[in-house]
C-alpha cells in the first residue's frame, strides 16, 4: 500500500494515545510516521527519516520481514537462505531451512546492494521497467483496439447508413418505374375504351334518331309514308344488330395488377443475414519489452502502416524502410502520412482509396489545415501549403523547419531550436 493512502495523518510514536501531532516525517526504521517533536527521539538512536513530501509515494508493504512474532524481531537477526534466495526469522520462520546451510546474516547479505554495480538491484530495476514497459504496453495496445472498434463502428454505422440510402434510392426508381408502367398501360387502355365509348355513342344516338324518326311518322305521316319508312328503318335495325354483335364480340375487359416479388418479410430475413453484425474476438501478438526492448520503437512506427485497413506500408512505396513517419487526418476522412520518400501518401478510409503527392524534399512533419489543404514541413527548405485536390505546392517560410502545427489560423513550427509562430 502507498504510504500516501495510509499513516499520513497523525504521528504514530507520539507515547500520549491521545495525540492530535500532525505526521510530517516518516521513519523507515519503525516503519512510522512521526511528528518533528518526535524526530530528536529517532534521530537519537540513529534511524533514518525523510519528509513525508518525499515518503507519500512509499509502498509500506514491502518494507516488512517474514517474521511473525508476537514481540517483532529486529531486522538485524534475520537471516538470508543462500540455497532457498529467502530472507527467514530464525525465531518463527525457520522450519523450511532447518537443514539449510548455506546461511548467512542479513547484514552479510545486504552489504552493497546501494552500490551502482549491485546485481540484485541493477536486474530488479531493469525487470520493473520492462514489466511496467509491459502494462503500457499493454493500456497503448487496449486504446489503439478502443481507437479501432470506434472507427469500425463508425465504418459499420456509415455503411449501414449508406446501403438504407441505396436501397431507398433504389425503391424510390422502382416506385417511378411501377408508376410509369401504369400510367402507359392506364393511357392505352384509356385511349381504346374512349375510341369504343365514342362509336357506341354514335350508334345509340343514331337509333334514338331513328326511334323519334318512327314515333313522328306513327303521329304525322301517311300510312304509305310510314310502311315505307318503317322498312328502311327495320334495315337499318337489322345492320346494327349484325354490327352490335360483331362490335361486342371484340370488346375486352381490362384489368391492371402488380405481381410483386419477396414480400417485405421476405426481404427482411435477407437484410437480416447481410447485415449481422459480429464480434470477433482474436488472439494478441505481443511483444514483450523484457526480451524486445529494441524491437519496439520500430515495430511501433510500421504498426501504422497496417493500421489502415486492408493496407501494407510496402503497397504504398513508402521508400527503402517502408515507415510512416507521420500522419495526420483532414475533415473528409483522409490519412495524410510522411514516408522516407519525396513525397505524401494519402488514404480515403470511407472510399479506401490512395495516392501519391510529389514534394520538392523530403517532408519532416505534416498537419492537416481543413479538408483539401495540409502544411508540410521540410527541413532545411522551410514549410509549404500544399493543395490536395490540384497537388500544387506553395512555399510560405524559407527557414528550417522540421515540425508545425495548425490552430485558430495560427501556424506553428520549430526554427533553430526556437518555437515560431505566425498567421497563416
Amino acid at each position: 500500500m502507498a504510504l500516501s493512502e495510509s499513516h499520513k495523518t497523525f504521528c504514530r510514536s507520539c507515547p500520549s494515545v491521545e495525540n492530535n501531532n500532525t505526521a510530517e516525517l516518516w521513519c523507515f526504521d519503525c516503519l512510522k510516521s512521526i511528528c518533528t517533536e518526535c524526530k530528536k527521539q529517532h534521530l537519537g538512536i540513529c534511524h533514518v527519516i525523510i519528509p513525508m513530501s518525499e515518503a507519500e509515494n512509499l509502498d509500506t508493504s514491502v518494507l516488512t520481514g517474514p517474521c511473525t512474532c508476537d514481540n517483532k524481531c529486529a531486522k538485524n537477526s534475520f537471516l538470508h537462505c543462500i540455497s532457498h534466495d529467502e530472507i527467514y526469522c530464525p525465531l518463527c520462520t525457520a522450519e523450511n531451512h532447518i537443514n539449510c546451510t548455506e546461511v548467512q546474516r542479513i547484514e552479510k547479505a545486504a552489504k552493497g546492494c546501494h552500490h551502482s554495480s549491485s546485481v540484485l538491484i541493477n536486474d530488479l530495476e531493469t525487470k520493473l521497467t520492462d514489466l511496467k514497459e509491459n502494462y503500457l504496453q499493454l493500456i497503448e495496445e487496449q486504446e489503439l483496439n478502443l481507437t479501432d472498434l470506434n472507427f469500425q463502428k463508425y465504418l459499420i454505422k456509415t455503411q449501414v447508413s449508406d446501403f438504407r440510402k441505396d436501397i431507398n434510392e433504389y425503391l424510390n426508381e422502382l416506385e417511378i418505374k411501377i408508376g410509369n408502367q401504369l400510367d402507359r398501360s392506364y393511357e392505352q387502355c384509356r385511349t381504346q375504351m374512349t375510341k369504343n365509348i365514342d362509336t357506341i355513342q354514335q350508334r345509340s344516338n343514331m337509333l334514338s334518331s331513328l326511334e323519334n324518326t318512327l314515333h313522328l311518322l306513327i303521329e304525322h305521316a301517311s300510312e304509305c309514308c310510314t310502311f315505307i319508312a318503317a322498312k328502311n328503318i327495320d334495315r337499318v335495325q337489322g345492320e346494327e344488330e349484325s354490327f352490335f354483335e360483331t362490335f361486342q364480340e371484340g370488346l375486352k375487359k381490362f384489368n391492371l395488377s402488380f405481381s410483386g416479388g419477396k414480400t417485405v418479410d421476405d426481404l427482411k430475413k435477407v437484410l437480416k443475414t447481410l447485415g449481422e453484425v459480429k464480434l470477433e474476438v482474436k488472439e494478441r501478438n505481443m511483444i514483450d519489452s523484457r526480451r524486445y526492448t529494441g524491437l519496439q520503437n520500430s515495430v511501433r512506427l510500421q504498426t501504422a502502416a497496417y493500421r489502415l485497413y486492408g493496407y501494407d506500408s510496402t503497397e504504398f512505396d513508402l521508400g527503402e524502410d517502408s515507415r510512416i513517419f507521420k500522419s495526420c487526418w483532414t475533415p473528409k476522412r483522409d490519412i495524410i502520412m510522411v514516408g522516407n520518400e519525396r513525397a505524401v501518401w494519402t488514404y480515403n478510409v470511407n472510399k479506401k482509396s490512395k495516392g501519391r503527392i510529389d514534394l520538392g524534399d523530403f517532408p519532416e512533419d505534416v498537419y492537416a489545415v481543413d479538408d483539401k489543404t495540409f502544411l508540410v514541413a521540410m527541413g532545411k527548405n522551410g514549410l509549404s501549403f500544399v493543395n490536395m485536390t490540384t497537388t500544387r505546392e506553395q512555399h510560405i517560410l524559407k527557414s528550417f523547419s522540421d515540425c508545425v502545427a495548425y490552430h485558430n489560423d495560427v501556424i506553428y513550427t520549430v526554427d533553430e531550436k526556437k518555437s515560431c509562430s505566425f498567421k497563416g
